[in-house]
Formats: C-alpha cells, structure tokens, sequence
C-alpha cells in the first residue's frame, strides 16, 4: 500500500502497531461490494486468480442497472481509440440528439476513429467531435508511447509529442456541458480527473472511471472523486474477461435509476 495520499480528506490513513492500512470510510455515499475490493487486492498483490470471477464478461461504461441515459446526453470519450466505446454508446439509445466529445492521440488510432465518425455522421442525428490530443491535469506538449492498439499511453520514454488539454479548458472552450464522462487512459486517469475538477464540481456528470491500470488507484480515484462532488454514489464493477477491467462509476442522486423508479 502506498504511504500517503496524494489528496487530503477522504482517505484516511489508521496505523496499527507497525503496519499502516488506508481506509475509505469517511466516504458516506461509497456503495462498493467490500468483497470486489478484497478480493481485486488479492489478485492484484498476490496473482490470486481464485479470488475474481474469471467468467465475468459483462460490457463496460453502461450498466443499465445504476443510470438511465438521456436522449440528450453530452458524452465526453476520453480514450476513444477506434470509436468502439462511442458505437456501444449510440447503440443503447436510438433517439439519442446530444453531442460526443472522443480525445484520441494516438495517430493510427484517430484515423480509424475518424473513418468509423465519417461512416455513420450522415445518418447520425449524435454531433461527434473527435480530437487528436490527450487528456491531463494541464495542457501541454507530452511524450506519447503510440503503439495503434488500446494501450497506447503517455510516457516519458514516448517517441511522439502530442497535444495534452484539459477537459474543464477544452469543453468550455467547446461550450459542452458534460453530462457523461468516460476515461480508460492507461494510468492517466487521475491527472485528466484533476483537469476536469472544474466541470466535474459544477455541471456533476455521471463518472465512469478505469481503476485497474495502476493500484493506488483503486482507493486514490474514489477518494479524490468524492472531494469534488460528495452526494456522488460510487460503485466498483469489474467487467470483460477474468474481471480485469475495473470501473469506478460515480452517479448524482438525480440520475440513479432508483431515483427514477421511487
């Protein structure tokens, strides 16, 4: 476990004799499975792969048990690769007229993000704006690792420079309010969460969040999360094969489909 937060509040560390734990209580709307989290710890620490459900499979971002989704959704895809998220997406909702956001740096990537936006913007009635660049907590000029698959990632040792935005300067900047945001940034999503901050705190959009690339972010990004916005409720599904790709889902009371259905 790592020694300290990067952020104050939420994460509360408790020492024991000469061991130190972190805990996540003082989080009141954290609704997670207590045994997902111990059992993603002891597949992570320990390569204990009796302790996950290897035959999961469910789809990823859209659980249609947590939120319903609006016709005129704002849906922000950072981490867009080929457009594969954005036709799950449109796939859910036929009447759907909001807009999408799709941050792509990876050169190949992008050209087939665009191709696949080309081939249905006709008869799309969705405005999809893809944009070449990455996402962070500040803009500037990063080092890319471009490998044209889905782990393409900022990296120091990356041979390519690409554009880094914000999503608070990027979004104003396009006047979209988000309603939905989507990251699956290889590690970079904690950064890209510090970008948003702003838009996150105010417009309060349903968060689905990747927490498996690196460990500390299974307990760092729900806690920073609820910094911003504390009447989120936050739930941990893991999805895909051998339940590797864990998602941090943070909802606002008014798009919980409980909300919905009381």
């Amino acid at each position: 476990f790592s020694r300290k937060s990067s952020y104050g509040g939420p994460l509360r560390r408790r020492k024991s004799g000469s061991t130190r734990t972190y805990s996540l209580n003082n989080c009141h709307c954290l609704t997670f499975n207590r045994t997902l989290v111990v059992n993603q710890l002891k597949f992570r620490l320990l390569a204990d792969f009796e302790s996950i459900d290897l035959h999961e499979c469910s789809e990823s971002y859209f659980p249609d048990d947590l939120f319903i989704l609006a016709s005129d959704e704002n849906f922000i895809d950072c981490g867009a690769f080929n457009g594969i998220t954005i036709r799950q997406f449109l796939s859910l909702g036929k009447d759907f007229k909001g807009k999408i956001v799709a941050y792509e740096p990876d050169v190949s990537n992008f050209r087939l993000l665009e191709q696949f936006v080309n081939s249905i913007q006709e008869n799309e009635p969705a405005q999809i704006i893809p944009l070449p660049s990455a996402v962070g907590s500040t803009r500037s000029k990063v080092h890319f690792d471009a490998t044209g698959t889905m782990g393409s990632t900022i990296s120091k040792h990356g041979a390519v420079l690409v554009d880094c935005v914000t999503l608070d300067e990027s979004l104003r900047g396009l006047e979209i309010n988000p309603s939905f945001i989507k990251m699956d940034i290889e590690g970079g999503e904690l950064d890209a969460l510090v970008g948003a901050s702003g838009l996150i705190h105010e417009t309060k959009p349903i968060l689905a969040i990747c927490l498996y690339h690196r460990f500390n972010d299974l307990w760092q990004i729900p806690a920073y999360i609820h910094s911003l916005v504390p009447e989120y409720s936050l739930y941990l599904r893991s999805h895909e094969i051998e339940s590797r790709q864990l998602v941090c889902y943070a909802v606002p009371p008014s798009r919980l489909r409980s909300h919905h259905q009381a």
